[in-house]
């Protein structure tokens, strides 16, 4: 999640401290729904089944 910037990490002493980063979060939010717009959405399958 760091990696894909949608948490700050800050670190105090041996404590990490993370919160959520809410812009990168509508960023993700706007590419899904775009991604929505141009796929196919596929119904899902209970597990075991081909």
């Amino acid at each position: 999640m760091k990696e894909a910037e949608l948490v700050r990490a800050r670190q105090d002493g041996r404590w990490i401290y993370y919160s959520l980063n809410l812009p990168q979060f509508a960023v993700l939010e706007q590419y899904l729904a775009e991604y929505r717009r141009f796929s196919p959405i596929l119904s899902a399958r209970p597990c075991g089944e081909k």
